[in-house]
């Protein structure tokens, strides 16, 4: 995703499945290059940077993720 400084929100059950707002949340936050700056409407993570299998898992390059990867109706 390059979509550096875009404000996202999260919708809907499908993305729900990914966010975490426990430990393993917390390890996806680190420094990365991928993900610059993800916000979301509330306080359960600001920053979340791409880097490592354990976000890998989550990443998918297929249909599933890319439509997440929109601007439209999923991530606004």
């Amino acid at each position: 995703m390059e979509q550096s400084g875009a404000k996202m929100e999260l919708r809907g059950a499908e993305w729900s499945r990914v966010k975490q707002s426990g430990p393993e949340w917390s390890r996806m936050e680190q420094s990365g290059a991928e993900w610059t700056r993800v916000e979301q409407n509330g306080a359960e993570w600001s920053r979340v940077d791409l880097s490592g299998a354990e976000w890998s898992r989550v990443k998918q390059s297929g249909p599933e993720w890319s439509r997440m990867e929109q601007s439209g109706a999923e991530w606004s």
